[in-house]
């Protein structure tokens, strides 16, 4: 598994600015959590496969990088599994 950070700087509430992504060895995302800039927060997994898709290769993410609107980072499993946490304590206090 690979864990990967993703930062969109955009203004429009429709779209993620902060994506955090499990990806496979096959390069699928597992899970995804994506972090809008009204504060809101979506989270997708196994029970929501249609909102998972196939993650950048290596070399897209070369690419992508070179943009300046979109940063993509590998980040560690734990900072992975501490961003979801932060988002299931959220959810269980009832914020959004």
């Amino acid at each position: 598994m690979k864990y990967y950070r993703t930062y969109w700087e955009q203004s429009s509430l429709e779209y993620a600015t902060w994506i955090f992504s499990e990806v496979d060895n096959q390069g699928y995302e597992i899970r995804k959590l994506e972090i809008f800039l009204d504060g809101k927060i979506s989270y997708y997994d196994a029970n929501t496969p249609f909102e998972l898709g196939e993650f950048p290769t290596d070399e897209d993410l070369e690419s992508i990088n070179d943009s300046e609107e979109i940063t993509v980072i590998e980040i560690s499993k734990n900072d992975f599994e501490k961003t979801l946490q932060l988002f299931n304590d959220k959810n269980q206090t009832g914020g959004q």
